[in-house]
């Protein structure tokens, strides 16, 4: 065991999930061995709540005291033992640049680097990882295994292990996914997973019985899912790196689900609307609330709403493919 780690800590102004993408792919540039490293979510009232005072924080396109006081209450967390910090404040810095860049406006952050002794910081992590009941699901990690039988009966097991690629049902995104899942007949019907992260929500399908595809972009997140379709004795009818535009066919879907970030869902609008059977189903996850009218605005010409849920400043849609309108 190394006997110093490092915990960087990010809270983003916006757009939460792609500084989580910044975190997972700026770690496996150091590291493969993901044992090592974790990445966590942390949603509380005091965002500024770690020991350290604000000459401790940096911040990028925005102030201390906007942060304080920013509706935006998620941070993340990395530890991994390498001292890197030179190079993350660099890299950190350059991705709100461009990524400001792209979405035409301000994206900052406060950042801290803190270095701690190790002691088992693996294990304080699993610790803090409780299963959850999410839908007709009981889902749990690998290494807490002692309440799934007493659950099996009333629930539907699933084993996950949060690691660097997203989705363990504990984000409000990812569950509010779940427990639209659980209300769909999905028997027989073909359901695309777009964003699979750590296949989660592919899982979920396959086990309510659908024939399941699943894409995504990061190789990481296509290695993680497939190692949690084995433990979990699904599989896919075919996963692929890369998104919804890569698969080439004109083959259709009964169901969609992507949890993703909002620009990334509004880009896909075409691409859903022609790989989405008439009067299929579209769910989309991973919409911030002050995003929900912007994303409702490219989506309501061609589908209708059948259902929106807010959750933790987190929004998720149930879109039904008009059946008069032409792909």
């Amino acid at each position: 065991m190394h006997e110093k780690y490092f915990q960087y800590t990010i809270y983003p102004s916006q757009d939460v999930e792609i500084f989580a993408d910044f975190l997972s792919c700026f770690i496996a540039t150091y590291s493969q061995d993901s044992s090592l490293c974790s990445i966590e979510y942390i949603q509380n009232d005091s965002i500024f709540d770690e020991k350290l005072d604000s000459t401790q924080w940096h911040t990028l396109h925005t102030t201390y005291n906007t942060l304080l006081h920013s509706p935006q209450q998620t941070k993340l967390i990395a530890r991994f033992p390498f001292d890197v910090r030179e190079e993350f404040a660099k890299t950190l810095a350059e991705f709100c640049e461009i990524l400001s860049h792209r979405v035409e406006s301000s994206v900052g952050c406060a950042y801290a680097i803190t270095q701690k002794d190790n002691q088992d910081w693996i294990q304080a992590y699993k610790d803090s990882i409780k299963p959850i009941v999410c839908g007709k699901f009981f889902i749990t990690p690998s290494w807490d295994l002692s309440h799934t039988s007493s659950q099996d009966s009333q629930y539907i097991p699933i084993i996950i292990d949060p690691a660097l690629a997203f989705g363990s049902g504990h984000h409000a995104s990812t569950a509010m996914c779940i427990e639209m899942l659980s209300t769909l007949n999905l028997q027989g019907k073909k359901l695309l997973d777009v964003g699979c992260g750590s296949g989660i929500l592919s899982i979920v399908a396959a086990k309510l019985g659908a024939e399941v595809y699943a894409c995504d972009t990061d190789p990481l997140s296509i290695a993680e899912s497939q190692k949690n379709f084995a433990n979990n004795d699904v599989s896919a009818c075919k996963i692929w790196e890369g998104s919804i535009g890569s698969l080439k066919t004109d083959l259709t879907f009964d169901v969609i689900v992507a949890n993703i970030l909002a620009f990334t869902l509004k880009i896909l609008y075409k691409d859903f609307m022609h790989n989405l059977s008439s009067g299929g189903i579209l769910i989309l996850s991973g919409i911030l609330e002050t995003h929900k009218d912007d994303v409702l605005e490219t989506f309501l010409q061609g589908f209708r709403l059948i259902e929106s849920c807010v959750r933790d400043e987190w929004v998720a849609l149930k879109l039904q493919k008009c059946t008069h309108h032409k792909s």
